[in-house]
């Protein structure tokens, strides 16, 4: 077990490549080919209407360094691919026209994965101003 882990591991660090993203408050990221970070979830974020359970399955896959920056496994792949873990990774976005918007949408929807999207996209954002909409919606 753990010389399997171990092989795993190292083979992680050797064919995964290095990145490194910075997020600005622009949006703007530096990055390298494959990995789409910002501009991608914000085109996706502002495109998003109806999600469905496979939709918002694959929203967490792509963007998990966003919607679970926390978590066990996302701090272990930023680590193994070069990219700093941020505790509030999606703050600036809170600046944007559009965030508003959407949140409220999404927090009012009777959908549930709208509803998991947009409180999920509220802790990475690090924003408590729709606490509110939060209670009633969890009723």
């Amino acid at each position: 077990m753990r010389n399997t882990l171990f092989g795993f591991l190292l083979a992680s660090i050797t064919f995964f490549p290095v990145t490194q993203a910075i997020a600005r408050p622009d949006f703007q990221v530096v990055r390298s080919a494959p990995y789409v970070f910002y501009e991608g979830f914000l085109t996706e974020f502002q495109s998003i209407d109806e999600l469905t359970e496979e939709q918002l399955n694959q929203l967490f896959s792509r963007y998990s360094s966003f919607l679970s920056p926390s978590s066990d496994v996302t701090t272990l792949m930023n680590s193994l691919e070069g990219r700093e873990s941020v505790t509030y990774p999606l703050a600036p976005l809170k600046g944007a026209s559009y965030y508003a918007p959407q949140i409220k949408k999404f927090v009012a929807s009777k959908n549930p994965n709208n509803q998991i999207f947009a409180f999920a996209v509220l802790s990475a954002a690090n924003d408590s101003s729709f606490n509110g909409e939060l209670r009633k919606a969890m009723r």
